[in-house]
């Protein structure tokens, strides 16, 4: 189970940054599906790492104990909910790039 974990996140690590060359080179569909792998990667091999820490951790001081589980924990909940919301705002067809087409010339009490 633990190379599963290694080899999922390892999977998800390498492809980031082709991913995000894909988006920079208009490659949209591969962009795509690159996301799909990564993210299933990611939250299966983070779902392992917190399943491993339960069983392994709990009672073994030695390994960080409840406190190990409680960050893998943490790790697992900041993984699952970036994807979440990922899973969301694509769905929406919302860019979390695409703040406003109009420039901000104002704020209050004075001008940029």
């Amino acid at each position: 189970m633990l190379k599963v974990h290694i080899l999922l996140n390892a999977i998800a690590l390498c492809l980031f940054p082709w991913q995000l060359w894909l988006m920079q080179h208009g490659k949209i569909q591969r962009h795509r599906v690159v996301g799909r792998i990564i993210g299933l990667s990611a939250v299966l091999g983070t779902s392992l790492g917190w399943f491993i820490s339960i069983r392994a951790h709990s009672h073994m001081q030695a390994y960080g104990g409840a406190l190990s589980i409680f960050a893998f924990g943490i790790m697992w909940a900041s993984i699952v909910g970036s994807a979440t919301l990922g899973y969301i705002f694509i769905k929406k067809k919302e860019a979390l790039i695409m703040v406003s087409a109009t420039p901000i010339t104002h704020v209050q009490g004075g001008s940029i």
